[in-house]
């Protein structure tokens, strides 16, 4: 956003450029003290400005850019000139000497535009002058490129340029330019980096309004104003991202931004896997989970567009998330990973994000959480899932001074567990703890029958619920990165399960353990909890985090444990069963 800012700026600047030169060659060649032969008209002198004006933009940027305009038409008696097919290119051999010199920029430019309008100059000699005032600016498909590539010669400019404002940085020559309006339709703005060969952001069908823009001193920190405009609107379509690992493309259908309301709405977010199932998997050289997330509507409130724009920072008071569908699915035929890095919980990776973050509420709302498993050895997917899914998500921040008046990022919120179950749930994560992250989770769960447990519960924990009702269930889950402490309690009433295993042959179907059955049965689940004439089992158990677990593995091998203790059945059949 910051460079994208600059080149708004940037552009504005130019055109002001464009409008001093006309006036100024206007007014000589209407001059009768000046020494211009009758024939030379205003449209004669127009080879005069475009030749100055393409000078100016050489000598002002050391050489590095070439101006090409097709066809210039002022209009003295309006005060107005277009510009047709305007371009302005980097020269590679200037590039290289500048580079030579070190005296290169990190970002370097290329614009192009099929037409520009400017309307309305009402200075008289603004050739004389540091205060530029134009009424309307009108651009028309323009195309700007954008080559990042930051020099290790420009480090100390890059800090010291990180201490002033924008304003301070393109504001040069003058101490003012006032634009009644400036119009931008159909442009395209795309970003590459040197660093990174294959990532190249394209934000395409960019259109833009800004009334009463006044960039100077007393706008340079006015927050009531986006891009230096009084009122502004913007939106962009079809952006598109892929991810580091090449895994994903991140996408946005439209952006738009209201910036009078402080408001940003985006639609249509999504996070798509490259490939379906199948092929996604082939990519992958060990287990690991493949997700697919999609928002249909996305609105921020109360941004601070300054922060944006300045220093590539996303701040806002309170934002609303709409219709989110996020699928989690895992294919275990693959090898687990030898290793896991244990920096990967949720509050480690938002603190890791170079984006500066600090939104204060989230609301979640209608939200569906789906989880899907492939198990090789019945040779099928099955899955959980939540809808319903509403709440509240508070502090969500990775700025140090926000953590330090609030280190807890936490959320509270309802669901329904596969459409039937009506679930509670909260959680928070201490952000002033990023090497443990610490953190607890609660879940309050209704009536669960087996109607509901089996088709889960066969082909992912090679069990099924022969009989019994779970009627409710409370869970709190407390821990870092290395252990996980689960309390539970779970009141159900004549549970009697039967153990599965494979046929042994392909067909992938599931037959009964029957000595196992009767030996579970008989001795060790406890069919009822609370048991007769005692008082409910409130189990307490630690988890020790393996080496490859996830961190939803490690979330589910907690709670399992609790439950299978819970019933009576040995601890050591939750690790056996976390891992089919």
């Amino acid at each position: 956003m910051k460079r994208s800012g600059y080149i708004v700026i940037v552009i504005i600047v130019i055109l002001a450029a464009v409008a001093v030169l006309y006036i100024h060659f206007s007014a000589e060649a209407n001059d009768p003290k000046q020494k211009v032969p009758k024939a030379e008209s205003a449209a004669d002198i127009r080879p005069l400005v475009v030749k100055k004006l393409q000078q100016l933009v050489k000598d002002g940027s050391d050489g590095l850019y070439n101006l090409s305009v097709e066809k210039l038409e002022p209009d003295i008696t309006h005060s107005q000139l277009d510009l047709i097919n305007a371009t302005l290119i980097p020269d590679t051999s200037a590039l290289q000497k500048l580079n030579g010199l070190k005296k290169a920029p990190d970002d370097v430019y290329k614009i192009s535009l099929d037409s520009l309008h400017i309307n309305g100059i009402t200075i008289n000699d603004v050739i004389h002058s540091d205060n530029i005032q134009l009424d309307s600016i009108f651009l028309y498909n323009p195309v700007v490129e954008v080559y990042h590539d930051p020099k290790p010669y420009n480090a100390e400019q890059r800090k010291e340029d990180s201490s002033i404002t924008l304003y301070q940085k393109v504001m040069k020559q003058v101490k003012s330019v006032s634009v009644n309006s400036i119009i931008v339709n159909h442009a395209t703005l795309i970003s590459k980096q040197a660093e990174e060969k294959n990532k190249t952001k394209t934000y395409e069908d960019v259109n833009a309004s800004f009334s009463h823009l006044l960039i100077d001193s007393t706008t340079q920190f006015d927050k009531n104003r986006f891009l230096f405009a009084k009122e502004a609107e913007l939106s962009f379509k079809n952006y598109v991202a892929r991810t580091p690992d090449s895994l994903y493309f991140f996408k946005v259908g439209s952006v738009s931004v209201v910036a009078t309301n402080h408001t940003m709405i985006a639609k249509d977010v999504s996070l798509v896997p490259r490939g379906n199932k199948e092929e996604f998997v082939k990519k992958l050289p060990y287990r690991d989970d493949r997700y697919d997330i999609h928002t249909p509507k996305v609105v921020l409130n109360n941004v601070d567009w300054w922060k944006l724009a300045n220093h590539e920072n996303l701040f806002a008071a309170e934002a609303d998330v709409y219709d989110c569908v996020i699928k989690d699915y895992i294919d275990r035929s693959l090898p687990p990973p030898s290793n896991v890095n244990f920096d990967n919980f949720p509050s480690q990776l938002l603190l890791g994000v170079p984006l500066k973050i600090d939104v204060g509420k989230i609301n979640l709302h209608q939200w569906k959480v789906e989880y899907e498993e492939y198990n090789p050895q019945v040779k099928k997917s099955s899955g959980i899932y939540f809808d319903n899914l509403n709440g509240t998500l508070e502090n969500l921040t990775n700025v140090k001074s926000s953590i330090n008046k609030n280190a807890h990022v936490s959320f509270s919120g309802s669901a329904m567990f596969m459409s039937k179950v009506e679930t509670k749930c909260k959680f928070q994560f201490d952000l002033s703890k990023p090497k443990t992250a610490d953190c607890s989770f609660d879940l309050q769960m209704g009536a669960l029958n087996k109607t509901i447990l089996n088709p889960f519960a066969e082909p992912l924990g090679f069990f099924k619920v022969k009989s019994g009702e779970m009627k409710e269930g409370t869970v709190h889950l407390e821990g870092n990165i290395y252990t996980m402490r689960c309390e539970i309690l779970m009141l159900y009433n004549d549970l009697h399960l039967t153990p599965l295993k494979p046929e042994g042959d392909s067909s992938g179907n599931l037959k009964k353990k029957s000595v196992t059955s009767f030996i579970a049965n008989t001795f060790f689940i406890k069919n009822n909890n609370p048991s007769k004439g005692e008082a409910p089992r409130n189990i307490d158990v630690v988890v020790q985090r393996d080496h490859h677990d996830h961190f939803f593995n490690f979330l589910w091998k907690s709670l399992l444990t609790g439950l299978v203790k819970t019933i009576g059945v040995p601890e050591k059949y939750a690790n056996k069963n976390e891992g089919k």
